[in-house]
């Protein structure tokens, strides 16, 4: 079947806004990244904003994600359960502190994200903005805290088979290159429910959730280091930790 080649660029510019949907993209970007010609694509995107399913943060300064695809993304029939469970918990954490949150869910050596929930962007301050995505994304989970995290709670067996699988973390943990630092490096880890990893732009911050039938969850927020405190991160672990206690009691109901 013929596709009709603009619906299809109109998709692709949606997918590539929605990856990232805190940041504002600019049409030269959007063009350079799609291939689509900054005439074309200029054309497109205005389209979409005059619609209300994307966002202009100023000509210069790029395109958002638009409230009126949130607003249809609502009618979607999701049978995930643990995303079902923890979307409105994620929602009320944005809401409390304003900061990035996310549901991981480790399944065989994966990391698949199940939902995010972004920080407001007050392109329009009257508007409520919720930045929220559904996610089908998959990794190793060297890639992430909350990978690392979920890696612990597996059996020595089963970390050796993830290391066989995916070959040492590389500069992605630091010194960490052989199997025996990768399984003691885990070790040390599971001691802990939670994990603090500070970074140049950022803290992020992962409680464990452990589900139903063995398996294991993370929910995770990143606090930008420019709204960090101490007392913001207090705030934010002990929602996350209630997030964490609330997740695994639903899931004994599934």
């Amino acid at each position: 079947m013929d596709k009709i080649h603009v619906l299809e660029k109109a998709f692709i510019i949606m997918e590539m806004i929605a990856e990232k949907p805190n940041t504002p993209h600019t049409v030269s970007e959007l063009s350079q990244k799609t291939g689509i010609n900054v005439q074309t694509l200029s054309r497109i995107v205005r389209t979409m904003t005059i619609m209300g399913y994307l966002e202009s943060a100023g000509r210069k300064t790029g395109y958002l994600m638009g409230k009126k695809f949130v607003m249809l993304s609502d009618g979607y029939f999701d049978s995930n359960p643990l995303r079902k469970a923890a979307l409105p918990l994620l929602l009320d954490y944005r809401d409390k502190i304003n900061e990035y949150i996310c549901v991981s869910h480790l399944l065989g050596y994966e990391r698949h994200i199940v939902c995010i929930v972004g920080k407001k962007f007050n392109v329009c301050p009257e508007e409520d903005n919720q930045y929220i995505k559904i996610s089908a994304t998959v990794q190793t989970p060297y890639d992430s805290v909350s990978g690392k995290l979920m890696l612990s709670r597996l059996s020595v067996e089963q970390q050796k088979k993830c290391f066989e699988w995916f070959g040492p973390p590389g500069n992605k943990w630091d010194g960490i290159t052989t199997e025996k630092d990768f399984l003691s490096h885990l070790e040390d880890i599971a001691q802990h429910d939670y994990l603090i990893e500070h970074k140049a732009a950022r803290v992020n911050i992962v409680y464990l959730i452990n589900l139903s039938l063995g398996e294991v969850a993370a929910v995770g927020s990143s606090i930008e280091i420019n709204s960090y405190s101490e007392e913001k991160k207090d705030v934010a672990m002990k929602l996350l930790k209630n997030i964490s206690t609330e997740l695994e009691k639903k899931s004994t109901m599934w």
